[in-house]
């Protein structure tokens, strides 16, 4: 399976440059369809390779394939592996987004009578830049309200850590929870009951 999924990487990525540089519009068709056809084959693999590695292992089904020994023997580098993203792809967006740009100019010259979007000036921050001084005394004054915020923060986190405490400790003395002690215990006597049955 592992040398079909190579083949058929090293396919996709052939038919992906002919499609690129193809200018024929039938072709263009044919190829785009193969391609997809071969990227479907392809996660299909994929999904039998994860199935087959991971069938008689206790390891977690994931999206990662092992394919590092086959590349060893055939003598190539990991980037053959890799699955590039079609171009035509990006050529879709392209034009959905040039419709989209098109759309909106539309509509600005329709209700702002120009094609340019509104540029929002703010005049207190021009003002600023005026005055080297003033500009460098805000910057001190927004910088040591961020250290403020970030002492608040802080005392804020503290306060919640040292609260938890002692909620812990009051259910600990009430005998409604247990401490880290007896957890630690507790968790010592399963680990051991599990290797006596094994």
């Amino acid at each position: 399976i592992n040398a079909e999924y190579m083949g058929y990487i090293e396919c996709y990525k052939k038919l992906e440059d002919s499609h690129d540089q193809i200018v024929h519009p039938q072709k263009r068709k044919l190829l785009k369809e193969m391609l997809e056809n071969t990227l479907l084959r392809i996660i299909e693999l994929k999904g039998d390779l994860i199935s087959y590695h991971t069938e008689n292992t206790n390891a977690v089904q994931g999206d990662f394939i092992n394919l590092d020994e086959m590349l060893i023997d055939l003598k190539l580098n990991p980037d053959a592996v890799e699955i590039p993203v079609p171009r035509y792809f990006r050529e879709e967006e392209r034009d959905r987004l040039n419709e989209r740009n098109q759309i909106l100019d539309k509509l600005l010259k329709e209700y702002c009578g120009t094609d340019q979007p509104e540029i929002e000036v703010d005049e207190q921050y021009n003002d600023i830049l005026k005055n080297e001084t003033e500009a460098l005394w805000i910057i001190q004054k927004m910088e040591r309200g961020r250290q403020g915020i970030m002492r608040g923060l802080t005392a804020k986190s503290a306060k919640k850590i040292e609260l938890k405490k002692f909620e812990k400790q009051k259910a600990i003395s009430e005998g409604k929870d247990i401490s880290e002690e007896q957890e630690r215990f507790f968790a010592v006597m399963v680990i051991q009951l599990s290797l006596i049955h094994i």
